[in-house]
């Protein structure tokens, strides 16, 4: 990214990280490609979009990744190009970054028909755009429970963009050291706001608990979790 700005590196780069969770979260989509074959999918925080990419392998009908860097949300898109992911033309937000204009990217001719994804820049503080109320079937969230003070925004954006009979697939270390309770915080505020009845199931992959939240006709599917009733 850095090379293509014409500069040496002299910021952050955790977004250029590959999350234990974004890879874990990968597999759990590829061994159960249902969850999202033929669906709208959402990443919040996805970083350089691992997860979104492996949904748009699977089946996705149209995957959105977002992510406040405009940097992670280039290089996701070059990546589902390489992958075989059809990506849509850079956003107005992204095709320049610090005055200088990224390259286009480049035309894949053996891209998945079917599949389309697209980057959209998304501060989780910020209001969530009307345009995208109950606008998706499934939301991802890898690693991005790190900040109490982020939990109630993200919680709030995954509630106005999920469909009702939506699913929430979350990714998210069994233990991190000074961030105990903001699962539990998460999937509580998740509850408040929605109001509704949610289903659960859990699993594990690359040291990372995964939790599959949906409504109760999920039940019927995976009998062996858990419901719960917010109120």
């Amino acid at each position: 990214m850095n090379t293509a700005l014409g500069r040496h590196f002299d910021g952050d780069a955790i977004w250029a990280e590959v999350w234990p969770s974004a890879v874990g979260m990968a597999n759990e989509i590829v061994e159960n490609p249902e969850w999202v074959k033929e669906k709208t999918v959402y990443e919040i925080g996805s970083g350089i979009g691992v997860a979104g990419i492996a949904a748009a392998i699977a089946g996705a009908q149209e995957v959105t990744i977002s992510d406040r860097e405009p940097r992670a949300l280039y290089c996701g898109l070059l990546s589902a190009q390489e992958n075989g992911v059809h990506a849509e033309p850079l956003p107005a937000e992204i095709s320049v970054v610090d005055g200088v204009s990224l390259p286009h990217l480049p035309s894949n001719p053996s891209s998945l028909p079917s599949s389309l994804l697209r980057a959209e820049v998304l501060d989780w503080y910020a209001e969530p755009s009307p345009k995208l109320a109950q606008a998706f079937d499934v939301v991802l969230l890898c690693d991005v429970l790190f900040e109490a003070s982020a939990v109630p925004a993200i919680a709030r954006h995954t509630c106005h963009l999920l469909k009702p009979e939506g699913i929430v697939l979350l990714g998210d270390a069994t233990f991190r050291a000074g961030k105990e309770g903001l699962r539990k915080a998460f999937i509580e505020k998740l509850f408040e706001i929605s109001g509704r009845e949610m289903y659960i199931k859990h699993s594990r992959h690359c040291g990372r608990l995964f939790w599959s939240l949906g409504c109760s006709k999920w039940r019927k599917l995976y009998p062996s979790g858990q419901t719960y009733l917010h109120g």
